[in-house]
């Protein structure tokens, strides 16, 4: 049965944090949710959904979704990351 790696949940979710909210470095994004990772033997399966701004266009998100699965890939090597974007329902959200 599979199981997540502690040690491995904690960097996903650092290297996600960081990019939450107004001070993070770019891309910024509103939030994310439904974060989830495995293994297959060296392989690592990382999947989540990410929030942006509504205004956002679709290739802004897209490139922001692209460079924060860019990060989590080069962060652990041989892996592959994979962001669904969603608008952010947030009205108080400072992006």
């Amino acid at each position: 049965m599979d199981e997540q790696n502690v040690e491995h949940d904690r960097r996903v979710r650092a290297l996600l944090d960081a990019h939450v909210g107004p001070n993070g470095p770019p891309p910024r994004i509103c939030g994310y949710h439904n974060l989830r990772h495995r293994h297959n033997g060296r392989y690592l399966w990382v999947d989540f959904h990410v929030n942006v701004p509504g205004q956002t266009p679709i290739r802004d998100a897209h490139a922001i979704a692209s460079a924060i699965e860019h990060e989590i890939e080069e962060s652990f090597g041989e892996a592959d990351a994979t962001a669904h974007m969603e608008d952010c329902k947030d009205d108080g959200c400072p992006l």
